[in-house]
Parts: C-alpha cells; sequence; structure tokens
C-alpha cells in the first residue's frame, strides 16, 4: 500500500521545464514514456529523478503482469498478409 501511495506522489508531479512544462509526470509517461526514462539520468533536480524512477520502475512492473492477448486472437489470414498471388 505504501508503494502505491509513494508512485502517486510521484506521477502527480507537475514538470517545470522543457517540452512537457506544466504536466504532470504522469501525463507525461503515458503519451512520452521515454522521456520519463531520459529524466531518471539527466534531471537536475533529485526529486525528479527520483520520482521518474519510481514511475518507470511502476510501469515496467506492470507491464511484466499485463496479461497477455489469447493465441490467434490477433492473426490475420494469410491471403491478406501476402496480397494477391501470381
Amino acid at each position: 500500500m505504501r508503494r502505491l501511495r509513494e508512485i502517486g506522489d510521484a506521477s502527480s508531479l507537475i514538470l517545470q521545464f522543457g517540452p512537457h512544462k506544466g504536466a504532470t509526470l504522469a501525463e507525461v509517461a503515458m503519451h512520452d514514456p521515454d522521456y520519463v526514462r531520459g529524466l531518471v539520468n539527466r534531471a537536475q533536480r533529485p526529486e525528479v529523478r527520483e520520482a521518474a524512477g519510481r514511475l518507470v520502475s511502476a510501469l515496467e512492473a506492470a507491464a511484466e503482469h499485463k496479461p497477455r492477448a489469447p493465441r490467434g486472437s490477433n492473426r490475420k489470414s494469410s491471403a491478406k498478409r501476402s496480397g494477391p498471388r501470381g
């Protein structure tokens, strides 16, 4: 439960710089996750680096536990994929 609270604090941090100035870290993570990953190493303020790191860790953990689509649910027929034969 504490971990969820920490992530909430990290995700609500409002960026005061860069192309996403004025957006929360969570908003940026949804639209530009690579930018948030970069903040882990490049942000000048330690609290921004720490918040970005917590958010990236949470996103990666969620991705690992994300349920996978059933096999065959995303398949297309081979005729559509390969085009006309001749």
